[in-house]
């Protein structure tokens, strides 16, 4: 069986998806549709959590928006 570049990068067993400080733009929408594509987000349980930090407020470092 031919190995692709997702193979190599990507494990199927991935159960938590992490973004610190992403956009989540318009632009980056092809890529990670990709990557949802590829591990089935739709239908697997996978949990992706969203961290950000706040430089207004920087006695909160980090938020986690689940």
């Amino acid at each position: 069986m031919k190995s692709t570049n997702e193979d190599r990068f990507l494990d199927k067993t991935i159960t938590e998806i992490i973004f610190y400080g992403h956009s989540l733009s318009e632009a980056d929408y092809a890529y990670f549709q990709s990557v949802f594509d590829y591990l089935d987000i739709y239908s697997e349980n996978i949990v992706l959590k969203f961290y950000y930090t706040n430089y207004l407020m920087p006695d909160m470092e980090k938020y986690d928006m689940k």
